[in-house]
């Protein structure tokens, strides 16, 4: 502090770095913390210097083995040409030889997902797994390469799931999908393209029919027909 206030003293975090003293009374003085509060506040204080060496030593780590900042962004396309819904995750993975694996798991916003300040080597592998946030079974998965220049900001991908066309006898469209072992709504995580060998629409056949008739039904497959670098 400058002016007439009498010298700081300072202790020296793992990382060489100096914490304040009296940072903890002022903080305390000021804000009339409780034994709780101050107890939590003494972690704190504690922790700032790990955290500190833990993110240089993961720099160094980077640097060592060849490894760069970059952001990645992965274009995520359902079934339908569609975005997938935001109601799945993304668990991303990238491998590279001689580096440790980096492993993520983002939100889906948008159009699919952004990470930033990931540090990879300049090639590899991806892998893509999307599913919903509390289950392990994917909606969607696959692997592709990826290589980028030094200097460069972002790596982008486009990932596009796999689907699957399929034809059963059923009296309803419910029983057709609990055959096909398909979930999910019309539109979203499945499309009946016919029925009884016709084009119709969903108000012609919602009530189903007294008879069984053939149901042909598309739906989204759990792999990637299309994933690379773009």
């Amino acid at each position: 502090m400058r002016g007439t206030h009498a010298p700081v003293s300072h202790e020296s975090s793992a990382s060489g770095r100096p914490v304040d003293k009296e940072f903890k009374a002022a903080v305390v003085k000021d804000k009339k913390l409780g034994p709780v509060a101050a107890k939590d506040l003494d972690l704190l204080i504690a922790t700032v210097p790990k955290v500190v060496k833990e993110i240089e030593q993961a720099q160094k780590d980077a640097a060592s083995t060849g490894m760069q900042e970059i952001g990645v962004q992965i274009i995520l396309v359902d079934w339908n040409g569609k975005p997938i819904s935001s109601d799945y995750v993304a668990f991303v993975q990238f491998d590279s030889p001689g580096a440790k694996e980096v492993n993520y798991t983002a939100d889906i916003k948008g159009t699919g997902v952004e990470i930033t300040k990931l540090h990879l080597n300049p090639s590899g592998t991806v892998y893509l797994k999307v599913r919903e946030p509390s289950s392990v079974g994917a909606y969607m998965e696959g692997t592709t390469d990826y290589e980028f220049k030094p200097g460069k900001p972002i790596i982008k991908f486009r990932a596009v799931q796999h689907s699957k066309t399929a034809k059963i006898r059923a009296k309803t469209f419910h029983e057709a999908t609990e055959k096909l072992g398909v979930k999910g709504s019309i539109g979203i995580e499945f499309e009946v393209v016919k029925v009884g060998g016709e084009v119709t629409k969903e108000s012609e056949y919602k009530d189903g029919y007294e008879r069984e008739v053939e149901w042909e039904i598309e739906y989204g497959f759990p792999t990637v027909k299309d994933f690379k670098q773009i």
